[in-house]
């Protein structure tokens, strides 16, 4: 964050990389909204625009201080979105953690959760991932592959 202005510095590489990342993720949502809601309707209609408008109106508010680069904005989309997860677990989201029998997740001192993998990379992002975040992403990897494999339909 640049002193005294609240907004975030845009000067790094990599804080611009992130940037980027967060705007094509978000804009990404958005689109995928629009998609379901077309999907969902056999003959897309006046009520198309309406239901999506719904469904992305919470995000929609965010838009000019994601630009701006207001952390505020960024804190409080990510709690609106923590929030439409609810839906989505109704709609068949699965959560899927790292469990603790993975026997990095007791002696990970920079990242890794059973929420999921992470990494701090410090406040100049200059930390490298270390090996045991790396493993338990691969285990986490594996957990999803082996989860989608249990989960796609048999083919006969």
């Amino acid at each position: 964050m640049t002193e005294g202005t609240g907004k975030l510095s845009p000067g790094r590489t990599a804080d611009g990389r992130l940037q980027q990342a967060l705007l094509f993720s978000y804009y990404s949502l958005l689109l995928f909204f629009l998609l379901v809601s077309l999907r969902a309707l056999e003959s897309p209609g006046i009520s198309t625009p309406v239901i999506w408008l719904i469904q992305v109106f919470p995000l929609l508010i965010f838009a000019p201080g994601l630009h701006r680069q207001n952390p505020r904005s960024f804190l409080w989309l990510s709690l609106v979105v923590l929030g439409m997860a609810i839906p989505w677990l109704h709609q068949g989201m699965i959560y899927c953690g790292i469990p603790y029998t993975e026997p990095g997740l007791n002696t990970t001192e920079s990242g890794g959760t059973p929420y999921g993998a992470s990494h701090t990379a410090g406040t100049d992002s200059n930390l490298p991932i270390t090996d045991t975040e790396a493993e338990l992403c691969r285990a986490l990897g594996k957990r999803i592959a082996a989860l989608s494999l249990r989960l796609a339909p048999k083919s006969s």
